[in-house]
């Protein structure tokens, strides 16, 4: 007497051959594998911010000295940002992701920067002669400000590039590390008072 369901055929209709078939069709296989980008890319991003200020919490107060020669020669302090939607971009010199993130962030000061304020702050510097460098090279656009020792800690940033972005009142709506488009930032942007 034979049991028919302890018999197992190698079916090639079984569902790991069936799904195996679908993965291996064009649009399938490119969506399955954007999608895999995807996760692990918002998960990257949520561990690199995951100890950033909480949204809603009031910006951590500041007053930074422009880089000379830069857009201004006037200290920018948190105060004076209010009223206006702020892009903080804090950014190292040494930080290769800064790079590529810095062309962003002249187009968005470049195209938006009446709307916003689109302010960088320069950290884990350690002569302002790096920064200096890293302007003329990297032809910046944006206004450039000198961060202080400490002051990574107390935004908690532990990545280059880090992106803050302030409501008008100066808390903290939304933040970022790592590379971001510019659309990205605005669609941010769009979505606080």
């Amino acid at each position: 007497m034979t049991d028919d369901h302890s018999h197992t055929d190698a079916n090639p209709t079984s569902v790991p051959a069936k799904l195996k078939a679908l993965y291996n069709t064009k649009w399938v296989g490119w969506i399955v594998d954007i999608g895999i980008v995807l996760l692990i890319f918002a998960a990257v991003s949520w561990w690199q911010t995951r100890d950033h200020i909480e949204d809603g919490q009031l910006a951590p107060a500041f007053s930074l000295q422009p880089l000379a020669n830069s857009t201004s020669d006037t200290m920018v302090s948190s105060e004076s940002l209010k009223g206006k939607k702020t892009v903080l971009y804090f950014w190292a010199p040494w930080c290769t992701v800064c790079k590529a993130q810095s062309g962003i962030i002249s187009s968005l000061h470049e195209k938006n920067g009446e709307e916003y304020n689109v302010q960088s702050i320069a950290l884990s510097y350690e002569q302002v002669a790096d920064v200096q460098a890293y302007v003329q090279e990297h032809e910046v656009t944006y206004p450039v400000l000198l961060g202080k020792p400490g002051m990574s800690t107390e935004w908690n940033i532990s990545a280059y590039p880090t992106v803050y972005i302030l409501n008008s009142k100066g808390e903290v709506a939304s933040s970022t590390s790592g590379i971001t488009t510019r659309q990205g930032i605005l669609a941010r942007l769009a979505t606080i008072d």
